[in-house]
């Protein structure tokens, strides 16, 4: 395998597990929410994008979340 063919593997090895990281991080903000409302707690969730920079994989895009909970007021999603 040619150093350029390595490379490209280890890059496409990085993205496949930064989709799996943010996958995994969403289904966990929404399991907990739903364990939440399902308790009667009202949960409102403020998301912004972020760039995180890590070692091997770099930049990269993802979110950033405030999950806020209350037995009082509505629900918002967001």
């Amino acid at each position: 395998m040619t150093e350029d063919m390595l490379e490209e593997v280890q890059e496409e090895d990085v993205a496949g597990k930064i989709a799996w990281y943010k996958q995994r991080v969403l289904e966990g903000k929404d399991a907990f929410i739903r364990c939440l409302e399902e308790l009667g707690y009202m949960v409102e969730v403020w998301e912004e994008p972020i760039t995180i920079t890590e070692g091997l994989s770099g930049p990269y895009a993802s979110l950033e979340y405030l999950i806020t909970s209350s037995r009082e007021g509505r629900t918002g999603r967001r």
